[in-house]
């Protein structure tokens, strides 16, 4: 029984002490979060986001993405189906795709969070919004403190995506400076290039502020313009919220 209860008590104890700690959110940012969930942290991130490309216009949502913190300095993140809502020449609307991921911490650079994961897209979207294939995507990503309020994070990712009989590799990096203005608020800026093969490269400035009303919940506004090929590009912007579950 003294056995039982010290388990309980352990259990208990995790949970209050992974509640105390800041919302590990990883939205509305492109850098993914080098500092993984704790075992047994639940978080589910949702928003939406509009987008001006050229001659079109297109509202997505709900960008839901659930995450779990699992043992052994793992997480699982499950992105559910997006929702795109045809606009100004876009006449069709309906759901994407889906994907999921499995994360690993690790502890390569001393003085840095680092972690890396592997995921796979799911071809459950209508479509003309489906790759209809099981496109594979990993990254790395590294993260630590600059001053007491501001930190640095650094992303790279791989995609492999398949077209037809083809596959076309894709490679980006990001990098994200923040910035704490209050004990409850924070504001980022950061970049986003990315390379596919046989395609224009597209570089991608993005700003965003988040806003915690206490340790379980947070939300977020964020714009930025995507340039490709050397050229004005799309704009876009949106808001988000996340919840310790």
């Amino acid at each position: 029984m003294k056995i039982l209860l010290l388990l309980l008590a352990s259990c208990l104890t995790g949970l209050i002490l992974a509640d105390e700690e800041p919302l590990n959110a990883n939205r509305p940012n492109f850098t993914t979060n080098a500092l993984l969930l704790a075992k047994g942290e639940i978080i589910l991130e949702f928003g939406t986001t509009f987008q001006h490309d050229h001659n079109t216009d297109g509202l997505s949502g709900p960008e839901a993405v659930l995450r779990l913190g699992r043992s052994g300095g793992t997480e699982l993140d499950f992105t559910l189906p997006n929702f795109s809502f045809g606009g100004r020449g876009i006449d069709f609307s309906g759901f994407g795709d889906s994907s999921f991921y499995l994360s690993k911490q690790l502890s390569w650079l001393s003085g840095w969070d680092t972690a890396a994961g592997i995921g796979t897209s799911l071809p459950l979207g209508q479509a003309d919004l489906t790759s209809n294939s099981f496109d594979t995507q990993a990254y790395f990503s590294a993260s630590r403190q600059i001053t007491k309020n501001s930190s640095i994070t650094m992303s790279d990712f791989a995609q492999w995506k398949r077209i037809g009989t083809d596959i076309i590799p894709a490679y980006s990096i990001a990098m994200m400076l923040s910035q704490n203005t209050s004990k409850n608020s924070s504001i980022f800026v950061e970049w986003l290039g990315t390379w596919t093969k046989d395609q224009p490269t597209t570089h991608t400035m993005h700003l965003g502020k988040t806003f915690a009303h206490n340790h379980r919940q947070q939300a977020d506004f964020h714009l930025g313009r995507t340039f490709e090929g050397g050229a004005g590009g799309n704009w876009f912007f949106g808001a988000g919220y996340a919840v310790r579950l």
